[in-house]
Protein backbone atom coordinates (compact mmCIF):
# COMPACT_ATOMS: atom_id res chain seq x y z
CA UNK A 1 0.00 0.00 0.00
CA UNK A 2 2.04 3.16 1.62
CA UNK A 3 0.30 5.71 -0.55
CA UNK A 4 -0.33 8.95 1.19
CA UNK A 5 -3.80 10.54 0.48
CA UNK A 6 -6.05 13.49 1.44
CA UNK A 7 -10.13 12.87 1.39
CA UNK A 8 -12.50 16.14 1.31
CA UNK A 9 -15.84 16.16 1.93
CA UNK A 10 -17.78 18.18 0.26
CA UNK A 11 -21.02 18.79 2.34
CA UNK A 12 -24.54 19.68 1.10
CA UNK A 13 -26.50 20.37 4.61
CA UNK A 14 -25.35 21.51 7.74
CA UNK A 15 -22.97 19.28 9.74
CA UNK A 16 -23.75 18.02 13.75
CA UNK A 17 -20.55 16.41 14.82
CA UNK A 18 -21.45 15.38 17.74
CA UNK A 19 -20.07 14.85 21.21
CA UNK A 20 -16.61 12.80 19.66
CA UNK A 21 -14.54 13.70 17.24
CA UNK A 22 -14.92 11.39 13.41
CA UNK A 23 -12.01 9.27 12.71
CA UNK A 24 -11.18 8.13 9.30
CA UNK A 25 -10.40 4.40 9.96
CA UNK A 26 -13.42 4.06 11.63
CA UNK A 27 -15.82 5.73 8.67
CA UNK A 28 -13.89 3.12 6.65
CA UNK A 29 -14.43 0.12 9.39
CA UNK A 30 -18.21 0.89 9.16
CA UNK A 31 -18.03 0.78 5.60
CA UNK A 32 -16.68 -2.89 5.28
CA UNK A 33 -19.22 -3.61 8.10
CA UNK A 34 -21.59 -2.49 5.64
CA UNK A 35 -20.19 -3.99 2.67
CA UNK A 36 -19.53 -7.44 4.40
CA UNK A 37 -22.64 -7.73 7.02
CA UNK A 38 -20.54 -10.29 9.34
CA UNK A 39 -23.16 -12.84 10.84
CA UNK A 40 -21.31 -13.74 13.97
CA UNK A 41 -18.99 -11.14 16.51
CA UNK A 42 -15.82 -12.81 15.21
CA UNK A 43 -15.98 -12.12 11.61
CA UNK A 44 -17.05 -8.83 13.01
CA UNK A 45 -13.93 -7.93 15.00
CA UNK A 46 -11.65 -9.75 12.29
CA UNK A 47 -12.82 -7.26 9.73
CA UNK A 48 -11.58 -4.06 12.36
CA UNK A 49 -7.90 -5.80 11.66
CA UNK A 50 -8.17 -6.09 7.78
CA UNK A 51 -8.76 -2.28 6.95
CA UNK A 52 -7.21 -1.34 3.60
CA UNK A 53 -4.39 1.20 5.51
CA UNK A 54 -0.69 1.09 6.37
CA UNK A 55 0.33 0.82 10.81
CA UNK A 56 2.60 3.04 12.97
CA UNK A 57 3.90 0.89 15.22
CA UNK A 58 5.33 2.16 18.49
CA UNK A 59 6.84 -0.82 20.84
CA UNK A 60 3.65 -2.85 20.93
CA UNK A 61 1.00 -0.68 20.18
CA UNK A 62 -0.14 0.20 17.13
CA UNK A 63 -2.57 2.83 15.09
CA UNK A 64 -3.85 3.17 11.73
CA UNK A 65 -2.25 5.63 9.59
CA UNK A 66 -5.40 7.63 9.34
CA UNK A 67 -6.37 10.75 11.11
CA UNK A 68 -9.19 12.28 12.45
CA UNK A 69 -11.45 14.79 10.05
CA UNK A 70 -10.72 18.16 10.03
CA UNK A 71 -13.76 20.63 9.57
CA UNK A 72 -13.26 23.64 7.64
CA UNK A 73 -15.65 25.86 10.19
CA UNK A 74 -18.49 28.00 8.76
CA UNK A 75 -21.34 30.07 10.69
CA UNK A 76 -22.68 28.05 13.60
CA UNK A 77 -26.46 27.92 13.93
CA UNK A 78 -29.32 26.42 16.84
CA UNK A 79 -31.62 23.99 16.54
CA UNK A 80 -34.42 22.62 18.41
CA UNK A 81 -36.60 19.26 18.57
CA UNK A 82 -39.89 19.41 20.44
CA UNK A 83 -42.62 16.99 21.42
CA UNK A 84 -45.49 16.75 23.54
CA UNK A 85 -47.37 13.79 24.83
CA UNK A 86 -50.27 13.10 21.97
CA UNK A 87 -53.30 12.13 23.55
CA UNK A 88 -55.28 11.22 20.52
CA UNK A 89 -52.65 8.92 19.53
CA UNK A 90 -51.97 7.61 22.93
CA UNK A 91 -55.68 6.51 22.53
CA UNK A 92 -55.20 4.89 19.13
CA UNK A 93 -52.58 2.85 20.50
CA UNK A 94 -55.19 1.29 23.19
CA UNK A 95 -57.95 0.98 21.21
CA UNK A 96 -56.02 -1.06 18.51
CA UNK A 97 -54.80 -3.47 21.32
CA UNK A 98 -50.78 -2.17 20.78
CA UNK A 99 -50.51 -0.88 24.49
CA UNK A 100 -52.20 -0.88 27.24
CA UNK A 101 -54.22 1.70 29.19
CA UNK A 102 -53.03 3.21 32.72
CA UNK A 103 -50.69 5.98 33.82
CA UNK A 104 -48.42 7.19 31.22
CA UNK A 105 -45.10 8.69 31.90
CA UNK A 106 -44.21 12.07 30.13
CA UNK A 107 -41.04 12.32 31.40
CA UNK A 108 -39.60 8.90 30.31
CA UNK A 109 -40.10 6.41 28.04
CA UNK A 110 -41.57 6.42 24.48
CA UNK A 111 -44.40 9.03 25.39
CA UNK A 112 -41.96 11.46 27.55
CA UNK A 113 -42.39 15.11 26.24
CA UNK A 114 -38.98 16.11 24.72
CA UNK A 115 -37.12 19.33 24.39
CA UNK A 116 -33.78 19.15 22.83
CA UNK A 117 -31.61 21.89 21.28
CA UNK A 118 -28.19 21.30 19.13
CA UNK A 119 -25.82 22.98 17.67
CA UNK A 120 -25.08 22.90 13.99
CA UNK A 121 -22.29 24.30 11.18
CA UNK A 122 -22.61 25.22 7.85
CA UNK A 123 -19.42 23.08 6.97
CA UNK A 124 -18.33 23.06 3.18
CA UNK A 125 -15.70 20.76 3.74
CA UNK A 126 -14.37 18.05 5.65
CA UNK A 127 -10.95 17.15 5.56
CA UNK A 128 -8.57 14.20 6.91
CA UNK A 129 -5.20 12.42 5.37
CA UNK A 130 -3.89 8.60 5.50
CA UNK A 131 -1.63 5.95 3.94
CA UNK A 132 -2.97 3.03 2.27
CA UNK A 133 -4.69 1.44 -0.85
CA UNK A 134 -6.33 4.34 -2.14
CA UNK A 135 -8.31 2.59 -4.87
CA UNK A 136 -9.78 -0.06 -2.36
CA UNK A 137 -10.46 3.01 0.57
CA UNK A 138 -12.37 5.00 -2.56
CA UNK A 139 -14.30 2.20 -3.13
CA UNK A 140 -15.57 1.80 0.53
CA UNK A 141 -16.00 5.70 1.55
CA UNK A 142 -18.72 5.91 -1.62
CA UNK A 143 -20.80 3.58 0.63
CA UNK A 144 -21.41 6.85 2.49
CA UNK A 145 -24.40 9.05 2.38
CA UNK A 146 -23.49 11.72 5.82
CA UNK A 147 -21.11 12.39 8.09
CA UNK A 148 -21.54 12.87 11.72
CA UNK A 149 -24.80 12.99 13.96
CA UNK A 150 -28.40 13.21 13.53
CA UNK A 151 -27.76 12.47 10.23
CA UNK A 152 -31.88 10.86 10.23
CA UNK A 153 -32.44 14.77 10.01
CA UNK A 154 -30.68 15.13 6.57
CA UNK A 155 -27.67 16.77 8.22
CA UNK A 156 -24.00 16.28 6.71
CA UNK A 157 -25.13 14.85 3.74
CA UNK A 158 -22.02 14.21 1.63
CA UNK A 159 -22.42 15.58 -2.31
CA UNK A 160 -18.66 14.51 -3.13
CA UNK A 161 -15.63 12.72 -1.79
CA UNK A 162 -12.33 13.65 -3.72
CA UNK A 163 -9.62 11.57 -2.83
CA UNK A 164 -6.66 12.88 -4.23
CA UNK A 165 -2.68 11.37 -3.79
CA UNK A 166 -0.29 13.80 -2.07
CA UNK A 167 3.57 13.52 -0.85
CA UNK A 168 4.71 12.02 1.90
CA UNK A 169 5.38 15.44 3.60
CA UNK A 170 1.93 16.96 3.00
CA UNK A 171 0.13 13.92 4.77
CA UNK A 172 -1.10 14.69 8.47
CA UNK A 173 -2.23 10.91 9.19
CA UNK A 174 -0.66 11.57 12.31
CA UNK A 175 -3.70 14.48 13.76
CA UNK A 176 -5.08 11.49 15.45
CA UNK A 177 -4.41 9.71 19.04
CA UNK A 178 -1.27 8.07 19.11
CA UNK A 179 0.95 5.57 21.41
CA UNK A 180 3.03 6.99 24.31
CA UNK A 181 6.19 7.62 22.89
CA UNK A 182 5.25 8.01 18.80
CA UNK A 183 7.32 10.42 17.53
CA UNK A 184 4.75 11.77 16.10
CA UNK A 185 3.15 13.27 18.81
CA UNK A 186 4.46 16.70 17.98
CA UNK A 187 3.79 19.91 20.90
CA UNK A 188 0.40 20.21 22.20
CA UNK A 189 -0.28 16.43 21.94
CA UNK A 190 -1.58 15.28 25.90
CA UNK A 191 -2.32 12.22 27.70
CA UNK A 192 -5.57 10.47 27.10
CA UNK A 193 -7.57 7.41 28.34
CA UNK A 194 -8.74 6.59 24.83
CA UNK A 195 -8.74 3.81 22.27
CA UNK A 196 -6.36 3.77 19.37
CA UNK A 197 -8.54 1.70 16.70
CA UNK A 198 -11.69 1.85 15.90
CA UNK A 199 -14.56 0.66 17.44
CA UNK A 200 -13.94 4.04 19.58
CA UNK A 201 -17.48 3.69 21.36
CA UNK A 202 -16.03 0.51 23.20
CA UNK A 203 -15.08 1.08 26.70
CA UNK A 204 -12.77 -2.30 26.75
CA UNK A 205 -9.01 -2.08 25.39
CA UNK A 206 -8.52 1.50 26.72
CA UNK A 207 -5.07 3.43 27.19
CA UNK A 208 -3.36 6.26 27.82
CA UNK A 209 -2.14 8.11 24.63
CA UNK A 210 -1.28 10.92 22.83
CA UNK A 211 -4.26 12.77 21.80
CA UNK A 212 -4.09 16.08 19.33
CA UNK A 213 -4.91 19.29 20.22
Amino acid sequence: MDTPFRVTFHLSSPLNVGNHDIHLDALIAWCMVDEAKPKTTEELESLHDQLPLDRHHVGGRWVWKASRLSIEHGPVETRFLTRRFDMLDYGAHVAEGRVKSGYVNESSGQYRNMFEHFQVEHVKKVHCFGVGDVERIAELLARLEFLGAKTRLGLGRIKEIEIKKINDEDCAWYRRPLPEGSSYAAAGYYPRLFRLRPPYWKHEDKGMVMYPP
